[in-house]
């Protein structure tokens, strides 16, 4: 769900890739399980089919095995040892006799449990008191007495299956294994098997495939086929199977003879014990679960939380920590990873971002200073000087950085340290008057970058193999920027860091090392395939990943960049297939970059995972166009080398359909930025173009189309912000007459932070809406301006400011509409915000006017209301400081427009949401029978309406339902002087909504009601 996007003229393409392995500590074990059963379960427990027919007297025959013989057979044939051995527990469930939706332990029983519905709260915390203890969960279900008699039936338990799937989901943690029903012999009450068998079926072929609408099956779950392994063709318990007379002298009885036991027992065994073991090697515990596309979030000055929050990697500044926290309370699936600064290496104690310590600074042979732009570089080799007793800086800055951070709240560290500081002259790392290398390795550079990133490890993670490590950060991130390929830095560093970055990976800064994103290679898309690969192949941490940043410069003049679909879904599908964390976004003349982003639909998808078995065979259709398949989906990708001779490639079904790992048929999505390409169709063919980069940079940009198992819905939120760079791809800015920007919202002041040294630190503290950073002294950059602010009119018949916000909105249907603001100036308080801001809201069955209360709910999107849209039309949000105090401010800030359901689809069978009050509300001197206003709540039929003298509404002076119209005029006269508190709430067939927000008002005096009474009479 995102935003954010710039308007770029020009295009640049800045690959910035960082490789990241999420660190290795050792893996959790997936070996003590609890098995939740039954009867059926008792007969493989024990070992006889006796047990189900006397209740656990003198059996009459015994299986040669049973569970717990087994588990010491399979210990001993893999060698499983001590904490090294699988342990299996068993327990009855249900914990008590019958349950409201099925008893015994059928399907019903086990949606009960996982939903805590009414009647399962204590076996709801039974089982979850279990995940304590074990780590992997066998549940086994059986059909119990239940009769699958109708489709209906059928179709309940499919969607239960859902629900407990996502449920399971939910706990990583666990590995769960569950069983497909039991069968029932063919005499027994249940006559429908092949009910049953499609049931069983469908939750290992489908669900467990993950070709179900469910979507990408968990990797904590394991369908355990038990059904089948049970019962014929037909769906009936195998005959041999039945624990019958022979055995019982109860004829016609479905639970497991010996024969069984002995049977599958081994099967059980093997099965639940090698996919929990499987799970060992492909879950660590502080992996997040990022299917593809991985988005990346840049922020080098703090943005917003929520727009933080919306990527799986957020990397951001120190000194905006508190920011950093907050996004990461908004999701705490990303990795979210503090840095010191960008390119200077960082300021210490007793220094300025400048002011690098001469100890600490790179020279040349000629005794100048090296520089990038400003910064000082900083000596990284074994040559450096030291001070004091800091060391050198391959020492101190890294035990420096450690110190700095409250290690435990983020992922780990990102270094802005190291970048090579040889871009115009080449170092004279000893400062003796000699150049020491030239763009070639040496044991003087290559010895620093080596040290360097080990002290860090020896930091962040290196447990008690490193001298001063830190076990208690074990599994922590470390991730370095900018290390160029021609120092050969994954070799150096392969045993110490998890990532590593590269600015502008192209040209000279790839040359000779072959495998970098150089189109001299021909292929440059091979070619990054490549090097993610090698990476991935040869860094000790894993899994490994990487990040690369697509810049849209806006100094170059393309205008069109910013709202280049194809550009957004080749850089899409280029970190698809290589499994890069990747983000779009701007960069202009003033030079900031690498901090606003630019939002797609596509950038909504949720692939899931490669296909295991395609990670390193791509499957190639020539022409320099690949195809990927995913959990959920695939990708087609063009890199677009071929731009010259061929402006276009048709690609069909016919042409994926054969490939390794194909699951057709696949689906476009139904998006609303490109609702020609994003259909929601079946997929039969798609035409993938090229074009030149229009720079030396990346001479040529190519072409991707996302498809799916089932038509998704990807409908990015449509943003429109004051400014440039927070607004929508195909959106433009709000449009303002009378605003003025509020430069004092700009300033940074320091604060508490999540950092351990608070004194260097600061966050910004007004929270207007921003994806961007802003300057901390003077004008802000023009495209990155916080918010705008306006003056009340002091007249409701004049107004002399308006600020115009329109959307982009492709798709006919209802959109609900959003808004966002500071307050104005540094701190809350400085000056007053509209109470009552007029809102003109124009929607497809005409206008309708809301007011806002931009004093309250600062920060944070608001909901105004659910309206309808129709595709391709001009529907204009005006705010207007009419009537508005002189003394108060109306802002300009955010707006936005979340999907609903299309205009074709039936409003959903849900009570509406809560109204929105308008007035009176913080008024005095009202009339003693005033109107009261709310907004309309979609869907909604009808209101009720409570005024009250105290704010809890113990006791009402009026409490009217059944209002049809979203006011109310009372017909008794309230108290003269006295303050009333109001609320309403909406209902419809389907219920009703939480009470709104409750408004306050004070009526008018007595004296003052004569006085105008009297005025009003006068002869």
């Amino acid at each position: 769900m995102e935003l954010n996007k710039i308007k770029t003229i020009g295009f640049v393409l800045t690959l910035t890739m960082v490789f990241i392995s999420t660190i290795s500590a050792q893996p959790a074990k997936y070996r003590n399980a609890i098995f939740l059963h039954q009867s059926t379960g008792n007969a493989y427990w024990y070992g006889t089919d006796a047990w189900i027919c006397t209740m656990g007297s003198a059996p009459s025959c015994n299986a040669i095995v049973n569970l717990p013989v087994q588990l010491a057979i399979y210990n001993k044939q893999y060698g499983l040892k001590g904490t090294d051995s699988c342990k299996l527990s068993h327990a009855a469930a249900p914990v008590t006799g019958g349950s409201p939706l099925g008893a015994e332990n059928s399907i019903a029983y086990w949606y009960g449990t996982f939903t805590r519905a009414s009647g399962y709260e204590s076996q709801y915390t039974a089982l979850h008191a279990y995940r304590s203890t074990y780590s992997v969960i066998v549940i086994k279900e059986c059909y119990a007495w239940y009769n699958y008699d109708t489709d209906g039936k059928l179709t309940t338990d499919i969607a239960r299956a859902r629900v407990i799937t996502d449920s399971m989901k939910q706990y990583p943690g666990t590995f769960w294994v569950w069983w497909t029903p039991a069968s029932h012999h063919y005499t027994q009450l249940n006559t429908t098997s092949a009910r049953e068998k499609h049931f069983a079926d469908w939750m290992k072929d489908t669900l467990a495939a993950g070709l179900d609408l469910y979507g990408a099956f968990p990797k904590n779950i394991f369908i355990f086929d038990y059904f089948n392994y049970s019962s014929d063709s037909l769906g009936e318990m195998l005959r041999p199977f039945e624990c019958c007379s022979t055995a019982c002298g109860v004829p016609y009885d479905s639970h497991p003879n010996c024969d069984a036991v002995n049977a599958l027992t081994p099967i059980m065994i093997n099965e639940w014990f090698g996919a929990s073991r499987y799970y060992e090697n492909i879950h660590i515990a502080n992996e997040k679960t990022h299917g593809m596309p991985r988005n990346l979030k840049m922020a080098f000055h703090a943005t917003n939380p929520w727009d933080m929050a919306r990527a799986d990697l957020v990397i951001g500044w120190i000194q905006d920590s508190v920011k950093l926290a907050e996004a990461k309370a908004y999701n705490s699936n990303n990795y979210i990873l503090p840095t010191r600064d960008l390119w200077g290496g960082g300021a210490f104690a007793g220094e300025s971002f400048t002011g690098r310590l001469h100890a600490y600074r790179t020279f040349n042979a000629s005794g100048g200073v090296i520089n990038y732009g400003s910064n000082p570089q900083s000596n990284w080799s074994m040559y450096c000087s030291t001070y004091a007793s800091k060391g050198r800086f391959i020492e101190y800055e890294p035990d420096s950085a450690f110190d700095m951070i409250q290690n435990t709240l983020f992922d780990g560290w990102h270094s802005d340290n190291g970048n090579i500081p040889a871009f115009s002259l080449p170092p004279d790392w000893d400062r003796n008057g000699v150049t020491d290398d030239n763009y070639t390795i040496t044991s003087r550079s290559l010895a620093g970058w080596n040290t360097h990133a080990r002290n860090y490890r020896r930091n962040y993670g290196g447990g008690s193999s490193l001298a001063g490590g830190d076990t208690s950060l074990n599994q922590k991130l470390i991730l370095r920027w900018t290390y160029y390929p021609y120092y050969n830095c994954d070799t150096a560093l392969k045993s110490w860091i998890n990532g590593w970055g590269i600015e502008n990976p192209t040209g000279s800064n790839t040359a000779g090392t072959g495998n970098g994103w150089d189109n001299a290679t021909g292929n440059p898309f091979a070619s990054l395939l490549s090097m993610t690969r090698n990476w991935d192949r040869v860094a000790t941490y894993k899994p490994s990943f990487f990040y690369m940043t697509v810049i849209m410069d806006d100094s170059r003049g393309d205008m069109c960049d910013r709202d280049s679909l194809m550009k957004a879904r080749w850089a899409l599908g280029m970190w698809s297939l290589t499994k890069i964390y990747g983000t779009l976004h701007d960069d202009d003349a003033t030079g900031m970059d690498h901090s606003s982003w630019v939002w797609y639909d596509e950038m909504e998808s949720e692939l899931g995972q490669m296909n295991p078995d395609t990670v390193y065979r791509l499957s190639s259709l020539g022409n320099y166009v690949w195809v990927a398949f995913y959990d959920s989906g695939a990708v087609i990708f063009r890199s677009g080398e071929d731009y010259a001779t061929a402006a276009t490639r048709t690609v069909s079904v016919s042409d994926i359909s054969g490939l390794y790992g194909y699951a057709g048929p696949y689906y476009h999505p139904w998006g609303n930025q490109d609702t020609i390409r994003n259909n929601g169709q079946q997929f039969t063919s798609v035409v993938l173009r090229a074009k030149t980069g229009g720079t030396s940079a990346v001479p040529y940009r190519g072409d991707a189309q996302f498809l799916f198992k089932h038509r998704d819905t990807l409908i990015t939120p449509v943003i429109v912000d004051n400014a440039l760079y927070p607004t929508s791809a195909q959106c433009q800015p709000a449009t303002m007459v009378g605003f003025s920007v509020d430069v004092g919202a700009d300033n940074r002041t320091p604060a508490t932070t999540y950092t351990n040294n608070p004194a260097t630190s600061g966050i910004y503290l007004n929270p207007t809406y921003s994806d961007a950073c802003w300057q901390t002294t003077g004008t802000p950059w023009p495209q990155v301006y916080r918010q705008h602010y306006a003056a009340g009119s002091g007249s409701p018949t004049t107004e002399t400011a308006t600020a115009t916000f329109v959307p982009k909105l492709n798709r006919t249907g209802y959109w609900s509409l959003y808004r966002w603001n500071g307050y104005r100036g540094i701190n809350s308080g400085d000056y007053a915000e509209a109470e009552s801001t007029k809102c003109t809201i124009s929607r497809a069955n005409g206008d309708t006017v809301v007011y806002i209360h931009q004093d309250e709910n600062i920060g944070q999107w608001n909901l105004v209301g659910t309206f309808q849209y129709t595709s391709g039309q001009s529907y204009p949000v005006v705010l207007s400081n009419i009537n508005v105090p002189t003394n108060r401010y109306v802002l300009a800030d955010a707006w936005m427009w979340v999907w609903g359901y299309g205009a074709d689809i039936s409003p959903p069978e849900e009570p509406p949401i809560a109204p929105t009050l308008n007035s009176p509300c913080g008024s005095s001197g009202v009339p003693i029978k005033p109107t009261f206003y709310w907004n309309q709540s979609l869907n909604a039929t009808s209101y009720r309406i409570q005024v009250s003298e105290y704010p809890s509404f113990a006791i009402n002076v009026i409490d009217v339902s059944g209002i049809t119209v979203t006011n109310y005029t009372p017909l008794i006269n309230l108290g003269n002087s006295t303050i009333y508190y109001w609320r309403v709430n909406a209902s419809n067939a389907y219920g009703t909504s939480d009470w709104s927000g409750t408004c306050t008002f004070e009526t008018i005096s007595t004296e003052v009601t004569i006085r105008k009474y009297l005025i009003i009479k006068k002869p």
